[in-house]
């Protein structure tokens, strides 16, 4: 190859490194920049955490950046507020809303069972022993209007109680709840996740009133085999306006969720962010193994889970609830 052919040919390379560098950077700066509101530490949102670090976010051309709140009602008022574009939150707290006549919708479920256990304090073991000795009681709850405070309160329902007969004691999210139980500081605590396993752990022969994380339990407690807890969920006008955007989100939580069923716990915890894993990393592989079981395996509402949820959830009125989910934006 003469001198001038062998330049021209090394010029026409470097043309084209170059320019698939620049086509490679357009297409990463291409990402669609979403913000994903997720509750703090929650391992009930397991996928949302997932997803970015094993690359179903990206593998979907998403730039996600999750706020993470203190809980479903922070998250929602900053979806109200515009500070994000979708929520990872709690099905029932979203029924309100939408009783209301916010124009929200689910779009995709991630955990179809609710997850909580009622645990009595051991320094209340003594004197609670059933749901009826829970009249003038302290029980911890995530917040006011949490999925915790109102699986509680359907629970005092059934047993012809109402939700002021027992004082309701807001903790936040996570297993910071488990020192207020063994203090006595609450008599008995409504836990989830890590919480639960951190506990049993440390406690020997802890009472459980009620438990819904398997079907069995579940419609021991609530007379369901099944009710949506978790979801994806943004604006209507959110949905309309960027309905490709939301498909891509539902399509990398679905491909999260499957990564999650086939990955061992100690897999899914080494990838989470530090907000989700506590110090005890045994009790953090016993709440996620018990996660993967409660998740939805196509990401599916259907009109039962919904009308359990519905009747569970005690809204004054239904006005607008056959709007609140939407399948549309899920893969066949």
């Amino acid at each position: 190859m003469s001198f001038s052919r062998r330049g021209v040919f090394l010029g026409l390379t470097i043309w084209f490194c170059v320019s698939c560098g620049s086509r490679s950077s357009q297409r990463q700066s291409a990402r669609k920049e979403l913000r994903l509101a997720v509750t703090r530490g929650s391992i009930g949102y397991l996928p949302a955490f997932v997803a970015g670090p094993i690359g179903c976010f990206q593998k979907e051309g998403l730039a996600v950046r999750i706020e993470e709140t203190e809980g479903t009602p922070k998250s929602m008022i900053a979806l109200l507020a515009g500070t994000v574009d979708a929520v990872a939150g709690g099905y029932l707290q979203l029924l309100d809303l939408v009783s209301q006549g916010r124009p929200m919708r689910a779009f995709l479920l991630m955990q179809r069972f609710p997850g909580f256990v009622a645990i009595v304090s051991p320094r209340a073991s003594g004197r609670i022993q059933k749901l009826e000795d829970l009249r003038g009681a302290k029980v911890g709850v995530a917040s006011a209007g949490s999925e915790s405070y109102r699986i509680l309160s359907y629970m005092l329902r059934k047993r012809g109680m109402r939700p002021e007969d027992v004082s309701a004691i807001s903790l936040g999210p996570s297993v910071t709840q488990a020192p207020s139980l063994e203090r006595g500081l609450v008599d008995v605590l409504l836990a989830q996740g890590v919480t639960i396993s951190f506990l049993e752990q440390r406690n020997a022969n802890l009472r459980i009133l009620f438990d819904t994380r398997t079907p069995e339990t579940t419609i021991t407690a609530l007379g369901v085999e099944a009710m949506p807890e978790s979801v994806l969920l943004s604006l209507e006008s959110w949905l309309k306006s960027d309905p490709i955007t939301a498909r891509h989100l539902a399509r990398a939580t679905r491909c999260a969720m499957t990564w999650i069923q086939d990955h061992t716990p100690e897999q899914i915890r080494n990838v989470l962010p530090d907000s989700c894993r506590s110090p005890n990393a045994a009790a953090d592989v016993e709440a996620i193994q018990a996660t993967k079981h409660m998740l939805s395996a196509d990401g599916r509402m259907t009109p039962e889970l919904h009308e359990a949820a519905v009747r569970i959830s005690g809204v004054a009125s239904r006005a607008n609830l056959d709007h609140a989910y939407t399948n549309e934006f899920l893969d066949p």
